[in-house]
């Protein structure tokens, strides 16, 4: 039991010695630790600073490159939408980069490039170039077709507006014709046309098909009737007989010398 009460003494002494120990030691390694939190904000910093250039670098590179993305953009559209404004801007970018390609040939002499890598950007300029000659025969194939699809269309108007007049004149004509030989007829047209009512020009169809059944059995009675004219007409003609007429005797001899006496 005693040796168990001094252990426990022991222990008790050691840990008032351990917190006296930290109570001293605490107020400097308090200070480094604010040393190195303060190094580890002043790091972090620079790296958020580092980061944030980076990615300002980075959104002034897209900006520069936006208009390059839009065109390639518009000319992914192209197939389906082309547009003579979009491919004209495209055409003159991508000459505008052949050309500073070109003119970057004395830049190219100052450094060291390999064979292989000149290889590479001329065949790539090549390729450029030649697109740049598609996408301009391109530009004037689709401004010729612009040009002729403008002209078709004047064309279009033209026959259309000929076709309306056309079909104004003959309407006219035709109700001429109806005007001269039935008036009323007319009027009832002239109704019928500047109404709405789809009732009123089926009536008026119904009327003109009795009126048209009704000239038809005129027609054929008066057609009927002209042909029994004709054919009492021809009847009397072969049963009158022809007037003949008779000639004179000749004179006789005694008549003639009696003439030549009474002369004497």
């Amino acid at each position: 039991m005693k040796m168990a009460g001094s252990d426990e003494k022991e222990k008790g002494e050691n840990e008032e010695a351990d917190v006296k120990t930290k109570s001293t030691e605490s107020p400097t390694k308090k200070t480094a630790k604010n040393i190195d939190n303060n190094e580890a904000t002043d790091t972090l910093m620079k790296e958020n600073k580092d980061t944030t250039n980076l990615d300002e670098n980075k959104l002034q590179i897209i900006k520069d490159n936006q208009k390059e993305i839009q065109l390639v953009k518009h000319l992914m559209k192209l197939k389906s939408n082309p547009s003579i404004k979009h491919l004209t801007k495209f055409v003159k970018r991508l000459e505008k980069i052949v050309a500073t390609i070109n003119n970057l040939e004395g830049v190219k002499m100052m450094y060291q490039v390999s064979d292989e890598l000149s290889e590479k950007v001329q065949n790539n300029l090549k390729e450029l170039e030649f697109l740049s000659i598609e996408m301009k025969a391109t530009l004037n194939d689709l401004q010729r077709l612009k040009e002729k699809k403008i002209i078709i269309g004047k064309e279009k108007e033209a026959l259309n507006e000929k076709r309306s007049n056309t079909k104004r004149e003959e309407m006219q004509e035709m109700e001429t014709i109806i005007g001269v030989y039935d008036k009323d007829l007319l009027r009832s047209w002239h109704l019928a046309k500047k109404s709405t009512s789809v009732q009123t020009v089926e009536n008026f169809i119904t009327h003109l098909k009795g009126k048209k059944q009704a000239t038809e059995y005129a027609f054929k009675m008066a057609s009927e009737k002209l042909a029994t004219l004709k054919n009492r007409l021809t009847k009397q003609l072969k049963t009158v007989k022809p007037s003949v007429i008779k000639a004179l005797p000749p004179p006789s001899s005694d008549s003639d010398q009696d003439s030549v006496i009474s002369t004497d």
